[in-house]
C-alpha cells in the first residue's frame, strides 16, 4: 500500500489544539509562546534557551498524555554536560542491580537534550491535574498566552541567572520547590552536585556535609549490599577528585 493511501501517523508535536476551526500544530503554538521569552525549538516538543552559556545549558521540554492526549505538562532543566557524564558512570558503578537492569532490559535511553537537573514547570506555575494544563480548555491563542506569560514572568527569573558553574552548583545543592530533592534520582544529584563541587575546589569536607543532610534520598537506588549513602558520598567525592585532577 502506499504511503498516500497509508500515511505515517503524525508526530506527538503535530497534534492539533484548540477547538475547531482554527487549530493550530502544538509544537508550533509552543514555538511562537517560548520565543518571546528566548527559547528555541530543538527537537520534538523541546527548546534551549538562547542565552545559555558555555557551562550551563538550559532546555525546556513540554509533553502530551491522556487519551486522546489532551493534556500539556512540560519540564525546565539546565546541565552540565561533563557533570551529567560524570554522574552517569556514578551510575554504572554504584546503582543497585536491579535498577541496571531494570535500564538494560526497557531499553530506555535519555534523550539527547535530557537534564538530570530538572522540575516540573506545572509546580512552578501552579498548574493544577498533574502539573498539567488541558489544552480543550483553551482556545489556542488563549494557550499560547497561558504558556507564554509564566514562562517569561516565572521560569526565566527562576532559572535565567544560572550561567555559571557555580550557580549550577547552588541550584543543585538546594531543597526547595520546585527543585526538591525527593522528586529526582537522588543519587544522579549527588554526583552532579560532587563533580561540580570538586571542579570550582571546593573543601571536601564542606560537599560532604552538604550530601550527608541528602543522604536518605540516595538510599532507595543504590547497591546497598555494597554501599550505604554515607559510603557512596565517599566515593564520589573520590571519583570526582580524581576525573578533576586526571587521575
Amino acid at each position: 500500500m502506499s504511503e498516500e493511501t497509508n500515511p505515517p501517523p503524525p508526530e506527538d508535536s503535530n497534534i492539533e489544539v484548540g477547538p475547531p476551526p482554527q487549530r493550530p500544530r502544538l509544537d508550533d503554538l509552543l514555538s511562537k509562546a517560548v520565543a518571546q521569552a528566548g527559547y528555541r525549538r530543538i527537537a520534538k516538543l523541546t527548546y534551549r534557551a538562547e542565552w545559555s552559556a558555555e557551562d550551563v545549558e538550559h532546555i525546556l521540554a513540554f509533553d502530551t498524555y491522556g487519551t486522546p492526549k489532551i493534556f500539556l505538562c512540560g519540564d525546565a532543566g539546565l546541565r552540565n554536560a561533563e557533570a551529567d557524564r560524570f554522574a552517569l558512570q556514578c551510575q554504572s558503578r554504584y546503582a543497585h542491580p536491579v535498577v541496571l537492569r531494570c535500564l538494560r532490559e526497557s531499553g530506555s535511553v535519555p534523550p539527547p537534550w535530557h537534564c538530570w537537573l530538572q522540575f516540573s514547570i506545572g509546580d512552578l506555575f501552579g498548574w493544577s491535574v498533574r502539573g498539567s494544563l488541558n489544552t480543550l480548555d483553551y482556545a489556542p491563542d488563549a494557550l499560547e498566552a497561558a504558556i507564554a506569560g509564566p514562562v517569561r514572568d516565572k521560569l526565566v527569573p527562576y532559572v535565567g541567572g544560572i550561567t555559571t558553574i557555580a550557580k549550577s552548583l547552588e541550584f543543585a545543592e538546594r531543597d526547595e520547590g520546585p527543585m526538591r530533592w525527593f522528586r529526582v534520582a537522588g543519587y544522579i544529584r549527588a554526583a552532579i552536585v560532587a563533580y561540580l563541587a570538586a571542579k570550582l575546589g571546593v573543601a571536601r569536607q564542606e560537599t560532604r556535609d552538604v550530601l550527608m543532610k541528602r543522604a536518605e534520598y540516595m538510599a532507595n537506588s543504590l547497591d546497598t549490599a555494597r554501599f550505604t549513602p554515607e559510603s557512596f558520598i565517599d566515593h564520589i567525592l573520590d571519583d570526582a577528585e580524581a576525573m578533576i585532577s586526571g587521575g
